[in-house]
């Protein structure tokens, strides 16, 4: 019996395998994405690792809101900074970066210089972690700015060489948990801004408060709706908003 008429005679086993492929979405339920140690997106091709930090202890990490994880909010900002926003050799500024994700995203997308804010030292952190992380330290910077405190905005001018920033964004600034210090954020982007700058704010609806502050909004600012343009994991989702903002002559 030769070679071939042994292995003939031997019992075969075959073992099935079979692998599931589960289509990744940013708006899927089955893990609290909040709580990870760090989150992967990618923008212009590159894969950008986002730090995060977020806490059960009522203020989701940080001393003034919570900043310090990535919210559907900064993926469809950052989504818009890269497909539809004009940012190729413009200055921007964002306004409560926290973890920096939205500023990052304008920098890998070819902005010029981009100043990333918060009055909060402990996101100034992370956001400083995070530019680290991705390698933008040429064209980004963490600076800390309180709204409505006229030091902290001559500081960011000052990093701007005196001029007012072509593009001003912000994800949630105009959170329920932040509505004490919404009239400062309308006084901010009033001082910081002029009729040619492009303001670009996402935000998820929740309350009242919101509403009036956007009411309020409209008598200084015309306000242009893009959420037929906002991140398909959450074109479903009717309370997330992404607008454009042009300051009134």
């Amino acid at each position: 019996m030769n070679n071939l008429d042994m292995n003939l005679e031997k019992p075969t086993t075959t073992t099935s395998t079979t692998t599931d492929l589960v289509i990744h979405s940013h708006s899927a339920q089955h893990v609290d994405r909040l709580t990870l140690p760090y989150r992967l997106f990618t923008v212009r091709e590159k894969t950008v690792k986002i730090h995060q930090a977020n806490t059960s202890d009522g203020k989701g990490g940080t001393d003034i809101g919570f900043g310090a994880a990535v919210y559907p909010s900064s993926i469809i900002m950052s989504h818009y900074l890269e497909h539809h926003a004009r940012i190729y050799h413009k200055t921007v500024l964002e306004l409560g970066g926290g973890h920096g994700f939205s500023g990052i995203a304008a920098a890998l997308c070819g902005a010029t210089s981009v100043i990333t804010t918060d009055g909060d030292d402990i996101s100034l952190e992370l956001t400083q972690t995070n530019i680290n992380e991705n390698k933008v330290n040429a064209n980004c910077k963490a600076v800390k700015l309180y709204w409505g405190d006229a030091n902290d905005e001559a500081n960011v001018l000052n990093c701007l060489n005196g001029n007012l920033p072509d593009i001003i964004i912000g994800s949630d600034i105009t959170a329920c948990p932040y509505a004490d210090a919404l009239p400062k954020l309308l006084s901010t982007l009033l001082n910081l801004s002029n009729e040619n700058s492009s303001i670009i704010l996402s935000h998820k609806s929740r309350n009242i408060d919101e509403e009036a502050f956007w009411s309020e909004l409209a008598t200084h600012f015309t306000i242009k709706s893009r959420d037929r343009v906002k991140h398909s994991d959450f074109a479903d989702d009717d309370t997330l908003h992404l607008s454009v903002l042009k300051k009134i002559k």
